[in-house]
């Protein structure tokens, strides 16, 4: 892609660094208590009001004002028809989706300098991967794979993959650098969001935050943005003092429009994969439609290019990408003889699909 200056900025940093960060910063305040490796088992419940009370963990009771419920295996829609309460209606898109990350030496000649290299699955290939540049010089190199076929754990493997994908830029580096330690493979089979605004009853001063309410294909790494996003939607319901009774519906539809964005962007981008089994209605194919035209009008044109990066970090909401200035960009770099992409290496390298 053409890479223009912009304001955007990234932080690059391993999952055990930012954490750590996050819990230190957090632990900090002396009004958080902190339990490890405690269970909830179930949710307490005053049977007169329906207001939930706190939890059963680890055989004792823990009361709450407010009991928020964010685990990504979250058991909330058990939870709520064993109270008696329907269980939300779950969006799903089969992706079928796996991957396998590895450590490597990371050397300031690679990829000609550049921190980041993005390679997304083709429909036909159905295979991609993401190198980024973290601290203690290292590489994290992620192989992805949709439907089988998944990257091996083993080094040979993990380099014959790599070289099998559209782009060359991470065989380059795998091939040549020093692996640190071993490689860790995870599967992901679905994207979920479960509607829990839809819901006409829910328990008073209980909700159901983040991964607990949607899960995305992680490649788009929208997970901790959109929590960080509802976040702030729950900031702003309880500032608007809407009382125990409309505190789950104000929060849940004002969490909706948080997830509706990132999830249209990432399984919209899934469905273009054949074999993923979701929804295709005519909107999500001429969306991607226009969106191959988009990234191959970005190849050369910093226009496009930017409003892709705006929508991918939830800086902008899609339809921005159809601005009149943006589509007639796209229009023109598609009609023209095609070019390829100048030699411009002063930032994040992303090779993508037509």
């Amino acid at each position: 892609m053409s890479r223009p200056p912009s304001d955007l900025n990234g932080l690059l940093m391993t999952r055990p660094l930012l954490e750590a960060a996050v819990r230190e910063r957090v632990l900090a305040n002396p009004k958080v208590v902190r339990r490890d490796e405690v269970a909830v088992e179930e949710l307490m419940v005053d049977r007169e009001s329906g207001r939930v009370t706190g939890v059963r963990a680890g055989g004792s009771t823990l009361s709450g004002d407010l009991v928020v419920d964010v685990a990504g295996g979250s058991r909330s829609p058990q939870w709520l028809e064993q109270l008696g309460y329907k269980k939300p209606v779950e969006e799903v898109a089969q992706v079928g989706w796996g991957y396998t990350t590895r450590f490597f030496r990371r050397k300031p000649t690679d990829s000609n300098g550049d921190p980041v290299v993005v390679i997304p699955p083709t429909p036909k290939g159905k295979r991609g991967g993401v190198m980024l540049a973290q601290e203690e010089n290292r590489w994290t190199v992620t192989l992805i794979a949709h439907f089988g076929n998944y990257a091996p754990e083993d080094l040979d493997g993990f380099i014959a993959f790599a070289n099998t994908l559209p782009a060359p830029y991470i065989h380059e580096v795998v091939s040549r650098n020093e692996p640190l330690g071993e490689a860790v493979s995870a599967r992901f089979p679905a994207s979920v969001w479960r509607r829990f605004e839809l819901l006409q009853r829910f328990p008073a001063a209980y909700l159901v935050f983040g991964d607990a309410v949607s899960s995305f294909n992680p490649i788009y790494g929208q997970g901790m943005s959109v929590a960080a996003l509802q976040t702030v939607e729950l900031e702003n319901t309880l500032a608007s003092d809407v009382g125990d009774l409309a505190l789950a519906k104000t929060f849940f539809r004002r969490a909706a429009k948080v997830v509706e964005i990132p999830w249209t962007i990432a399984v919209g981008n899934d469905l273009r994969i054949p074999e993923t089994v979701g929804r295709r209605t005519a909107g999500i194919k001429l969306v991607n439609w226009y969106i191959s035209k988009l990234h191959k009008a970005a190849h050369t044109d910093p226009v496009p290019a930017l409003a892709f990066h705006r929508v991918g970090n939830l800086l902008a909401p899609p339809p921005s990408l159809m601005h009149p200035r943006v589509a007639v960009r796209v229009l023109w770099e598609n009609m023209r003889p095609s070019r390829k992409p100048q030699p411009n290496r002063s930032g994040s390298l992303m090779a993508t699909p037509d």
